[in-house]
């Protein structure tokens, strides 16, 4: 434990980092005081819902958080886990992550139907 804890301790405090510089508003998280995940929070939008499928096609792998979840909620969440990457590759996974982001919230909304209503589009075979 001695040995582990300042490794996961730092790679922690690098993905909270990255995420501080990197992820846009209305994006939010989680400060993680024990584990090895930190929780996004981002806004129910139809351009967000395909996001850990973009993101895997840039070679990185993000959980969607509703397949962690007994009902859907308001808001689109990712799981990121902060347990196996040394802190620059986490750096990139999180600025990568970021960009595509951006790219989708910057799609025009076509409220209301760009809001979803009730759940995913996806259903996870868990």
């Amino acid at each position: 434990m001695k040995r582990a804890l300042p490794v996961y301790g730092a790679r922690r405090d690098a993905m909270l980092q990255a995420l501080r510089q990197s992820m846009p508003a209305p994006v939010t998280w989680t400060s993680p005081a024990g584990g090895l995940c930190c929780w996004l929070t981002l806004p129910r939008r139809r351009a967000l819902a395909d996001l850990p499928q973009r993101l895997m096609e840039h070679g990185w792998a993000a959980a969607p958080g509703e397949v962690f979840l007994a009902q859907p909620v308001a808001n689109q969440h990712l799981r990121l886990s902060f347990g196996n990457l040394p802190p620059d590759a986490m750096r990139r996974g999180v600025e990568t992550l970021a960009r595509i982001v951006r790219e989708q919230l910057a799609l025009p909304a076509n409220e209301p139907a760009d809001v979803m209503a009730n759940g995913s589009d996806w259903t996870p075979l868990v």
